[in-house]
């Protein structure tokens, strides 16, 4: 778990040092990375605690559903925020892009996605809702059934059950 947190926080700061030169003209990038990094981290953190208390899961089917759903929206609000930090900063130098911060807002909820694969849960294929102590199990194809079941009705995809 521990392993968990650390390797967010890393690809967290990281992301942040690569929108900082991106998206503004900051001289010394890296001490504002860290402590956006740290404040994104802890973000995560408070809305995935205020997620384990609030969103109620009642079948397996629905805890994917509920898992993007919810998480797409948190993630919104959580890398707009550090990208408003990074824009306020970009429009004191005039370096600011609105197409170029969306994308890298978009960019950072998969990259957020992609992290949650690493957590104990996501290497057994558990979702987590709020927390990393999930019951709900999903394998990739039940997965990729659910998301394209939403986005592509027409296209059913047959999967055994796992």
């Amino acid at each position: 778990m521990l392993l968990y947190g650390a390797v967010k926080f890393v690809a967290y700061v990281t992301w942040c040092y690569l929108g900082i030169k991106w998206l503004s003209d900051e001289a010394t990038p890296f001490p504002l990375a860290v402590g956006l990094g740290t404040i994104r981290w802890f973000l995560g953190l408070v809305f995935g605690f205020i997620l384990f208390f609030t969103v109620q899961v009642s079948s397996r089917e629905e805890a994917g559903q509920t898992y993007f759903f919810v998480y797409s929206l948190v993630r919104v609000v959580e890398w707009g925020f550090i990208a408003l930090i990074i824009g306020v900063r970009a429009r004191e130098q005039s370096s600011f892009s609105l197409p170029q911060t969306v994308l890298w807002v978009f960019l950072g909820i998969l990259l957020s996605f992609g992290t949650d694969l690493l957590s104990p849960d996501g290497m057994a294929g558990r979702f987590c809702l709020g927390r990393c102590l999930c019951f709900q199990q999903f394998s990739v194809w039940n997965v990729a059934r659910l998301v394209s079941s939403r986005v592509c009705p027409f296209l059913p995809l047959t999967l055994e059950n796992q």
